[in-house]
């Protein structure tokens, strides 16, 4: 089973989550359908304070691929410009966390999916 993976995630894609979390009508039907756990949610909460506290431009957010899901649908299902940063990038990488699909394949057996390949897939 696959474990996750770490993101890198600018402070404005954290911005973004947690305003589709905490303030988006439209994401809190998805989230109530697919909902993300406390633990997540204090998870950005947590991100976010270090973020700006610390004067990072970006941090480390941890997926497990469930985790990873909930959120792309969200993101998708949502889908506009936040901050100015298109969250694209953001659906492709939960989505390769949910998939499995990390740097060397599921696994690790090489297997690899580019991002053309799978923005055709899920369009």
């Amino acid at each position: 089973m696959n474990r996750g993976a770490e993101l890198t995630v600018t402070r404005e894609q954290l911005w973004l989550i947690h305003d589709l979390i905490f303030l988006d009508g439209e994401a809190e039907a998805v989230a109530r359908t697919f909902p993300l756990s406390r633990e997540f949610t204090e998870r950005i909460l947590r991100l976010l304070a270090e973020a700006e506290d610390g004067g990072f431009s970006t941090v480390s957010l941890t997926l497990d691929p469930e985790e990873a899901f909930r959120l792309a649908l969200i993101l998708k299902s949502t889908h506009r410009d936040g901050a100015g940063q298109s969250v694209r990038p953001l659906i492709l990488a939960c989505i390769r966390v949910a998939l499995g699909l990390g740097d060397d394949g599921p696994a690790g057996d090489g297997v690899w999916v580019d991002d053309e390949q799978l923005r055709r897939w899920l369009s």
